[in-house]
């Protein structure tokens, strides 16, 4: 009968004190020897064997739950690929030494990350949006509002009466049933602004109401119902949540996922849409606007009014320039990603409408 000695340190239960220790490894048996301590002895079968994961010592526990650990992986590797028990261990080994097969493996790693973000990701946002309950959508609208209300907006400063007349003027475009899903919300911010929470609140600033005609007012209007409709708002709270997740997977942090709901009120100032995004809400206020009559020009002209202002706020020093120097500063917005192929879209519809 061959046998294997195996050199290692054996510690008993429960404890981190080790002895030096030889373990006599045959066919389908073992024999321990502890200088000291009687020799014990049994059935491999009974035994558990750590994978191999480099040079990492090996450690194999007995049923008392004492432990031999060796570096003598090889000499393991050999025994229990023997008995055929634990070959899977040897191969492991084998492909992680081998350059070529961990070439393979960070290539797949690669195009399974690449697939996850390019098709797996989407599929899981959108299920997840389109399967979240609806008290669920009305908290995070809710709470993002407060935020918004203690760290961005102050009160209106707009007359009752304006405000009545906005209300009146785009439920006029809507049935009665669009128009008890969505809220008017009037806010003062220094700037032209419009944007949307996932449950239908419609929140616009002051300036944008100075801004925008009633027919430049109703065509913003439509696009921010574009993405309530498309749930644009809360996949981009998916997204984001699963994204932090993984990452908290990986680093061990999880105090970023608290910060989600801190984080969206942000996004939605900056409205930070992707350009898919944005057209599928562009292409629903242009629908709306057909089927109502409305020329889409109207959408293209409080664009161009928004662009001009964002210019003169963000003092770019490029007031009132010619057609090249206004694609360069509309493009810079970073806030609405391709604003001159929106615009055209918006004109090219316009001269359809027209005809």
């Amino acid at each position: 009968m061959d046998t294997k000695n195996i050199n290692g340190y054996w510690y008993p239960a429960g404890s981190s004190r080790r002895k030096a220790a030889t373990l006599v490894a045959a066919d389908s048996s073992y024999t321990l020897i502890v200088p000291g301590l009687a020799a014990k002895s049994g059935a491999v079968s009974c035994l558990k064997v750590s994978q191999r994961v480099a040079d990492i010592p090996r450690r194999i526990t007995f049923k008392d739950q004492s432990v031999f650990e060796s570096e003598d992986n090889d000499a393991i590797d050999a025994w229990i690929n023997d008995k055929g028990g634990h070959s899977g261990a040897a191969w492991m080994h084998r492909m992680e030494s081998r350059w070529p097969w961990i070439g393979i493996a960070l290539i797949a790693v690669v195009i399974f990350i690449y697939g996850a973000a390019r098709w797996g990701l989407p599929w899981v946002t959108e299920f997840a949006a389109d399967h979240m309950p609806g008290t669920v959508i009305e908290n995070v609208s809710d709470g993002s509002l407060d935020i918004m209300d203690k760290v961005f907006f102050k009160p209106s400063t707009l007359s009752k009466d304006r405000k009545t007349a906005l209300k009146k003027q785009f439920n006029s475009v809507l049935d009665a049933a669009e128009a008890s899903k969505y809220t008017l919300h009037f806010r003062s911010l220094g700037a032209p602004n419009a944007m949307a929470l996932p449950a239908g609140d419609l929140v616009v600033t002051d300036k944008f109401a100075e801004m925008a005609s009633a027919e430049e007012f109703n065509a913003v209007m439509f696009h921010e119902i574009g993405h309530v409709v498309e749930r644009h708002g809360i996949q981009q709270l998916v997204r984001s949540s699963i994204v932090s997740f993984m990452i908290a997977l990986f680093i061990g942090d999880p105090t970023g996922l608290e910060e989600l709901m801190v984080g969206f009120p942000v996004f939605l100032m900056q409205s930070h849409y992707s350009r898919s995004d944005e057209s599928e809400a562009d292409e629903y206020a242009f629908q709306s606007m057909l089927e109502r009559g409305m020329d889409p020009i109207h959408f293209a002209t409080i664009m161009e009014k928004m662009a001009r202002f964002d210019v003169a706020d963000d003092d770019l020093g490029l007031k009132d320039g010619g057609p090249d120097q206004e694609k360069t500063v509309l493009d810079y917005l970073s806030s609405h990603p391709a604003t001159v192929d929106r615009i055209k879209r918006a004109k090219d519809l316009s001269s359809d409408f027209r005809q």
